[in-house]
């Protein structure tokens, strides 16, 4: 009889009646990951150096700098792509 609270499985949330969950997998690899927030930040980083309207477009280095620090990106999710090797899965 094993009495360690840790031997025990945490209770199973739900996420409410009719409501499937939903998880986030990890579908984008270590390099992939490391290109992204190269990326990211690079095109973050032109905000300051220009002039409206190219201002703003420099914001969509948010979504590279986002799936980067997730690990998933909805696009090859949606595709069926996935970048990562399969024991980080």
């Amino acid at each position: 009889m094993n009495h360690s609270r840790f031997a025990q499985e945490p209770p199973a949330i739900s996420a409410g009646e009719g409501r499937s969950e939903v998880f986030m997998t990890r579908n984008v690899g270590s390099l992939d990951r490391l290109i992204r927030l190269v990326v990211g930040v690079l095109l973050l980083g032109l905000y300051g150096a220009l002039e409206p309207p190219w201002r703003y477009v420099t914001l969509l280095g948010l979504i590279p700098v986002g799936t980067a620090l997730t690990g998933n990106c909805p696009l090859y999710g949606l595709f069926g792509i996935d970048t990562c090797s399969p024991r980080k899965r």
